[in-house]
């Protein structure tokens, strides 16, 4: 908390990519209602889309990303001058990148443009956010190899108690979004209660990933509140204390 009120931060949302008529400045006003007053808002084909719109807003932090099912368009022969283009940024970290089973993009494609990014995040310092599902054993090799110096969050684990804890032991942040409702009760609270404080994040992935309770069509920060209030009460902590942890830890990553 910082004074008498509890502020959250959103680690992962797509404020972008939603409909083109809903305007990032109102779904900002509603999040605030609930106390999220602060977003990270990864890059799935480079840097966000409505850059100049995000830029507005200091709270706004971003990243510049190609996500794994984007990554058949990855061309390696553009990578120094994104690089570049990244130095002379506001860019906070790389990502989200990563490893899907689902896509249909070539498994050599998608680990091409991880690495890629894995060797980005390492030089310049910034952390690296991922999107896993599957591939968990040849992401933990290459990040190993990476490093100890790289930072990075596997942003909504939706993987098991075993695969979370290997990814910890190389010091990994592990942020859970909606999903935490969606899974066997048993199964996910014994995660929940795995991270340890100082690894914990929240975050909505909206506009996608709308949990059962929330209202309309699609998914908003706005819903972040009822997550940490589930992630609380999993761990035996009060919703204050769960916020002011992941604020914190969410500053000593994208905010050092």
């Amino acid at each position: 908390m910082e004074g008498s009120e509890t502020i959250i931060f959103d680690s992962h949302c797509h404020l972008d990519r939603f409909p083109k008529e809903t305007k990032v400045r109102e779904l900002i006003e509603r999040a605030e209602t609930t106390g999220v007053k602060y977003f990270f808002v990864p890059g799935v084909t480079g840097f966000p889309a409505r850059i100049g719109e995000l830029a507005e807003f200091p709270q706004i932090i971003t990243g510049w990303g190609v996500h794994p099912g984007y990554t058949e368009d990855f061309h390696e022969n553009c990578c120094e001058e994104m690089a570049i283009a990244l130095k002379a940024s506001v860019c906070r970290a790389i990502g989200e990148c990563g490893l899907d089973r689902r896509f249909r993009v070539k498994f050599e494609k998608q680990l091409a443009a991880f690495q890629w990014q894995i060797d980005l995040a390492r030089e310049s310092g910034l952390p690296l956010v991922l999107h896993l599902v599957g591939h968990y054993d040849v992401a933990l090799k290459m990040l190993k190899q990476a490093g100890p110096k790289l930072k990075f969050v596997l942003h909504s684990f939706c993987g098991s108690y075993e695969v979370a804890s290997q990814f910890l032991e190389l010091d990994a942040y592990i942020s859970f979004s909606g999903s935490i409702f969606k899974k066997n009760h048993d199964d996910i609270d014994r995660i929940l209660n795995l991270v340890p404080e100082n690894r914990l994040l929240i975050e909505t992935d909206s506009p996608d990933q709308k949990p059962d309770f929330c209202p309309g069509k699609l998914n908003e920060p706005i819903n972040l509140p009822e997550i940490a209030r589930r992630l609380a009460a999993v761990r035996g902590i009060s919703f204050e204390e769960l916020c002011s942890v992941t604020l914190k830890n969410c500053r000593i990553l994208f905010m050092p």
